[in-house]
């Protein structure tokens, strides 16, 4: 999970710095006024994380219920899934968008920022809830 959270991490950071300077050069030539707003894609990317949350909450306490109510630190694995997906389509798209600024619109960059921002902060959350479960004794 240290290993998923750190690439994750890596990914985040790294396309944080690249995309002010790919979205102040040509053809987009935004403003610094304007890059400032790429912070909204933080607040998006945590609303969808949130929504996520209650619905990754529902799906372990439905496999709970089948496994005779023993919840199990292995079922958040399952909530890995549609943030890695995203995580790694907002990876290609980030790249596609910066690689090919002539042909594709800015909002491939930004909404690549935005995935990778919502996958970050999910596999970050879901690791956290799988080390608690794994070593309740040490939570807290």
């Amino acid at each position: 999970m240290v290993f998923v959270n750190s690439i994750f991490l890596g990914i985040g950071v790294g396309c944080n710095i690249v995309n002010s300077t790919v979205l102040i050069a040509p053809p987009y030539n935004w403003s610094f006024e304007k890059i400032g707003l790429l912070v909204i894609t933080g607040f998006v990317a945590n609303i969808f994380v949130i929504l996520v949350g209650f619905l990754s909450d529902k799906v372990v306490g439905m496999i709970a219920k089948r496994n005779n109510g023993r919840r199990e630190a292995e079922f958040n694995l399952w909530n890995l899934i549609v943030p890695t997906f995203i995580g790694i389509l907002g990876c290609i798209l980030f790249g596609v968008g910066g690689q090919y600024v002539h042909k594709v619109h800015w909002m491939a960059i930004v909404s690549g920022t935005t995935m990778i921002t919502f996958a970050f902060v999910t596999v970050n959350i879901v690791a956290s809830v799988i080390a608690i479960e794994s070593y309740p004794k040490f939570a807290g």
